[in-house]
């Protein structure tokens, strides 16, 4: 008879004050939290600006909605704060979506910053997942080789021209040209300033 009373729950028990958060009484009787409900409409308000904020970044740079779908995972922190991992979705593999992801990547987060100006605080970060091998020409790993030649044509990163320490003081070594020894100018003695020779006498 007890395990039923604490299963559904007695009148007197539903009917107890308590402190701090008003219990919500499920359909079983049982008290619930109300900060359960509170936590999860605000994942559900903040899965939904992200799929907006998604679909608006789309539209405005052209990429195919349909390419792109988006999942936001919802996270709790040790002191009970609601965090939010978003992983875009690859559908339709196309280059050039790849290419851009990065750039597409900011402008998501500045457009979630602009609904939500506290995003901040809950979106922790966004990753990638490619979820389809449909068109895609790429799926068996190059020879070693193909790697060094991408390391090669990586492009030096631009000189800070304010930063004396990332300056080329001499600039490249190699580069210099010889340079040809100046010639030795001999310059005549300067004449000393002595009086006149006169002969003495005997």
């Amino acid at each position: 008879m007890g395990f039923i009373r604490r299963l559904f729950g007695s009148p007197k028990a539903a009917q107890a004050p308590s402190s701090g958060f008003a219990p919500v009484s499920s359909q079983f009787g049982v008290a619930l939290d109300s900060r359960i409900s509170e936590a999860t409409t605000s994942d559900l308000t903040r899965r939904e600006l992200v799929r907006v904020a998604l679909r608006d970044v789309c539209r405005t740079h052209g990429v195919p909605a349909a390419w792109i779908d988006c999942e936001a995972l919802s996270l709790r922190s040790s002191r009970g704060d609601s965090r939010m991992f978003v992983r875009l979705k690859v559908v339709h593999w196309d280059e050039q979506l790849l290419k851009y992801a990065l750039a597409l990547q900011r402008h998501l987060r500045m457009e979630v910053a602009r609904l939500d100006p506290r995003s901040a605080d809950w979106l922790t970060g966004i990753g990638w997942e490619l979820v389809s091998e449909a068109n895609c020409p790429y799926l068996a790993m190059p020879k070693p080789a193909a790697w060094a030649v991408a390391v090669k044509s990586v492009a030096p990163a631009p000189v800070d021209v304010l930063d004396r320490r990332s300056r080329p003081r001499d600039g490249d070594p190699s580069q210099r040209k010889p340079v040809a020894p100046k010639p030795v100018v001999r310059q005549p003695p300067p004449e000393e300033d002595f009086p006149e020779t006169r002969q003495a006498g005997l």
